[in-house]
């Protein structure tokens, strides 16, 4: 990629998607390098200012910086990569207080009559509930605004 090639896409992602991001510990970098698009990646302001009445999270932005020919290739790499996070189940561990039993399973207690108690940890595999998840992009290109692509996802009620 030359220079010149090269160019700023700005990331309007909405919370519920940087809370996913964050949650599973995944910059946009590292999502679309595992993609095969190669990025730099920096952050900075919106190169226009947020619609009246849309809330400003800080003005800070991701931005990242690639071949102009990646611009669509990058918006749908991360929306591809958002569908496979949402459908992914994870593992939890649960921790418990047990009883100690003593080798006839009677409980042991103490000298004021509490029973002795150990922690245990259980993990668990917690599959992911069907939610009717809608995500919408949207690039825009202007000379003016630069190229942005905006990212929101958001969970419809049933």
């Amino acid at each position: 990629m030359t220079k010149t090639d090269e160019v700023k896409i700005y990331l309007e992602l909405s919370d519920e998607v940087e809370q996913l991001l964050n949650e599973n510990q995944i910059t946009i970098k590292n999502l679309l390098q595992t993609q095969g698009i190669e990025v730099s990646e920096t952050y900075g302001s919106l190169p226009y200012q947020p619609e009246p009445g849309v809330e400003e999270k800080g003005g800070i932005v991701p931005i990242i910086i690639a071949s102009s020919a990646l611009v669509l290739s990058s918006g749908f790499a991360i929306s591809q990569v958002l569908n496979e996070i949402n459908d992914r189940p994870y593992l939890v561990e649960i921790e418990e207080l047990e009883e100690l039993r003593d080798e006839k399973g009677n409980v042991i207690f103490d000298d004021q009559g509490n029973p002795y108690l150990k922690s245990s940890k259980k993990p668990v595999l917690i599959e992911p509930t069907q939610k009717n998840i809608e995500r919408e992009m949207e690039i825009n290109l202007s000379e003016t605004k630069g190229i942005v692509i905006k990212v929101t996802q958001t969970e419809k009620q049933k």
